[in-house]
């Protein structure tokens, strides 16, 4: 059964790029030439290359995962800011824009509203010359 070919072609060429690596450090050990080992051994590198599939490009998390949704533009929002949904709920609570014990997300809006807020106070202390 040694006519027997297993794996796939580039399993193939792999074999034989070792098997003629192998003989052409046989041949250059005994002295003998080696350019039609060197000729085979280009050709066979050739044809892996030829065969060998192009890099897989690297993808996000949503494109690993079909499953897992973007994040809300909430999400990002605080994030660009800098903060946590508790700091814009508690300033939200202090000024009356969200009832206390409120659950669940913190509207977009109110997000927007504390960021205003924020970027006014900064004004006023600049203007003020207090940090």
């Amino acid at each position: 059964m040694s006519g027997v070919r297993t794996g796939t072609r580039l399993q193939q060429l792999h074999a034989l790029r070792h098997r003629v690596t192998v003989e052409l450090e046989y041949a250059a050990r005994q002295g003998t030439p080696t350019a039609r080992l060197r000729a085979l051994l280009a050709a066979t590198e050739a044809e892996i290359q030829a065969e060998t599939p192009p890099p897989v490009a690297t993808r996000t998390a949503t494109e690993q995962d079909p499953r897992r949704r973007p994040p809300l533009p909430v999400d990002l929002r605080l994030a660009q800011l800098g903060v946590t949904t508790a700091t814009v709920r508690a300033w939200a609570v202090e000024q009356g824009l969200v009832e206390p014990g409120r659950r669940g997300r913190v509207p977009l809006a109110v997000v927007d509203a504390y960021a205003a807020h924020q970027r006014t106070l900064a004004h006023y202390n600049q203007k003020a010359g207090t940090p």
